[in-house]
């Protein structure tokens, strides 16, 4: 009787803990049950892509698969049996009844191990035997994120042939650099989170990423996706294409120009910028050191010519000039007389030098020869708080807000503070005791070149969406007027003496066109500033624009601490005019060529004139 009783008991407990189960704990077990069988997968947006000005791809994206070993199938005893009784040509009851448990496992482990490094590598092998252990709490591994889709499906195809499971694909995106080693401080690349960094992978990011996507997926007992269960799907929105004002021959003709450089002149470093003086877009910017894109490897990440501050040295004596002859204290005709040796001011308490020593020089004479005595007596006439304020006008002290990430403002010491000292004038007016960088040095050159007016660089042109539908136009966009047009002739003029066979710049003179330049010797300061300078260490530059009667390209040209001799034995490493100069030439020979520019027909003596740049462009292009 009490035996009945207990089996009833029994049966009655069964019964209420099934109810319980089935019906007052059915949601909960159901949504336990689904979250072993589906899970969120996430569909990765198509990040965006980087063209040149003429379209050409510089950054693309291809389709990968990330290949992901999962720990719960790799352990699972059924298809562990089931892989190895088929590498052994056995019935998998009858592999089972060889060994234990324990054992199969670890033989699948290894066996899955030597299939999957023998196509993508040890290091994923590795990966397998180090997560596939009993006290390993790893779940899931990635044992090759973007792999190439060949790879992949190779990979998968042996897998199922060899009847081992245990290994996910997923799709993924991989990013490629069409040529890793051009462009690199522009473009930036991506972190491994794949995010951008640097450049213009890191200031357009939110752009160029787009929104992923995601999906409810329901997997069967091997991981495998069922198709037909599928839940919600969100779509991924892909990131925007972004084209920039770069022109890739250009680039080209750029960056090999700075190879040959530094095998010749062994620098510290070298910066280039060339840019369209109208429209202020960058059509090519280069610096050594530099990386490779894809691998990482490389001196330098630094984009010099926006991060990197220096003392402009000659070539800051275009912007006196033209402080001076815009205010009017002097003019093209006027004469200054430079005291041909050393000149002792009543302020200074040492005298200014020349390198070489000169009498009487026109204001013109005075910058092609780049006199620091003429242009020190021209800048003491205008004053330095007229200076200050000619030089803050023509950019210099403030970024200029191009759309690159590490730009920094320079420094400008403001003529009523305590930086200010009784050497200042004469140190600010031939380019020392200020601190520009390279792109506001060629952005000031373009407002001389454009009759007088400061623009805002620019490096996008367009950006479009993903069905290549323009959603951003660039415009270009004056930020003011720094000179007057006829300022801007004058100082035309004047460096076209520069160029000329009396100039410092004769070696950077290009037949068949009139290149309007300075040149630039500039000591290097001590690491510690206001330190006083390094002996026999020097910044080599050049700055120019052409053809002079109608600008097209202007441009700028830096070596950092030039080395060597020339052909004679003589040291001309300090010199901007032989060192940047020819440089240049070089770049401006095929940049015209490429370009489609022909050589101008216009004699130098009427490029010489008083004729307003307006006037001859006029004159050379039948006024179109």
């Amino acid at each position: 009787m009490l035996a009945c009783v207990a089996l009833v008991a029994a049966f009655t407990g069964l019964s209420a803990r099934l109810v319980y189960i089935q019906i007052v704990k059915h949601d909960d077990y159901a949504w336990r049950a689904m979250r072993q069988r589906s899970y969120k997968q996430v569909l990765p947006a198509h990040r965006g892509q980087i063209y040149d000005a003429n379209g050409e791809a510089l950054v693309v994206n291809y389709p990968t698969q990330d290949v992901i070993a999962d720990r719960n199938i790799i352990r699972h005893l059924n298809y562990c049996v089931r892989g190895m009784a088929h590498a052994h040509g056995l019935k998998p009851k009858d592999y089972r009844s060889l060994y234990d448990d324990e054992e199969i496992r670890q033989q699948y482990a290894e066996r899955l191990a030597l299939v999957v490094g023998g196509v993508i590598g040890e290091e994923a092998a590795e990966k397998i035997r180090k997560m596939a252990p009993l006290e390993s709490r790893q779940i899931s591994v990635s044992l090759a994120p973007k792999l190439d889709l060949e790879v992949a499906m190779r990979l998968e195809k042996i897998l199922q042939d060899e009847k081992l499971s245990g290994i996910q694909f997923e799709d993924s995106i991989k990013r490629s650099y069409m040529n890793p080693d051009s462009l690199v401080h522009v473009l930036g690349w991506l972190n491994y989170e794949g995010e951008g960094a640097e450049g213009i992978e890191q200031i357009l990011d939110a752009r160029l990423s787009g929104t992923d996507g995601s999906r409810l997926v329901e997997r069967n007992g091997r991981r495998k996706e069922i198709r037909i269960f599928r839940g919600e799907t969100i779509e991924p929105v892909d990131g925007e294409n972004v084209h920039l004002t770069i022109h890739s021959p250009l680039q080209r003709i750029v960056e090999e120009a700075l190879r040959r450089a530094v095998s010749l002149h062994n620098p510290e470093k070298v910066t280039a910028i060339f840019m369209d003086p109208f429209t202020g877009d960058i059509l090519a910017m280069a610096n050594w050191p530099d990386f490779n894109l894809e691998t990482r490897s490389g001196d330098n990440r630094r984009n010099f010519a926006i991060s990197d501050r220096y003392e402009p040295g000659s070539t800051f004596k275009v912007v006196t000039l033209a402080a001076c002859y815009d205010s009017g204290v002097v003019s093209p005709g006027d004469e200054i007389d430079c005291e041909t040796g050393p000149w002792w001011d009543d302020v200074l308490k040492f005298p200014v030098t020349d390198h070489h020593y000169y009498s009487i020089l026109s204001t013109g004479m005075v910058l092609a020869k780049s006199s620091n005595i003429g242009t020190y007596k021209m800048a003491k006439m205008l004053g330095k708080n007229a200076l200050y304020s000619y030089i803050r006008d023509f950019g210099f002290g403030a970024s200029t807000g191009i759309a690159l990430p590490g730009e920094v403002s320079g420094l400008v010491h403001n003529p009523n503070s305590s930086t200010w000292s009784k050497t200042s004038l004469r140190g600010v007016s031939i380019g020392y005791e200020v601190d520009v960088t390279p792109l506001q040095m060629v952005n000031a050159l373009c407002a001389v070149a454009n009759g007088g007016t400061l623009m805002q660089p620019q490096i996008v042109s367009k950006i479009t969406d993903a069905d290549h539908r323009p959603v951003y136009q660039s415009r270009p966009q004056k930020v003011r007027r720094v000179i007057s047009e006829e300022t801007a002739d004058a100082l035309r003029s004047a460096m076209l003496l520069v160029t000329g066979e009396k100039g410092t710049g004769k070696h950077a003179a290009l037949e068949g066109y009139a290149i309007a330049g300075k040149t630039g010797t500039a000591r290097k300061p001590k690491k510690n500033r206001g330190n006083g300078y390094m002996e026999g260490h020097y910044v080599a530059s050049f700055m120019g624009f052409l053809p002079a009667e109608n600008p097209r390209l202007a441009g700028i040209i830096i070596v950092d601490d030039p080395k060597g001799k020339d052909s004679n034995g003589e040291d001309l490493s300090r010199y901007g005019g032989t060192v940047a100069g020819p440089i240049f030439k070089e770049i401006a020979k095929e940049a015209m060529r490429y370009m489609e520019v022909p050589p101008s027909v216009i004699p130098r003596r009427a490029l010489r004139s008083k004729v307003p740049i307006s006037a001859v462009r006029n004159v050379a292009h039948g006024g179109g």
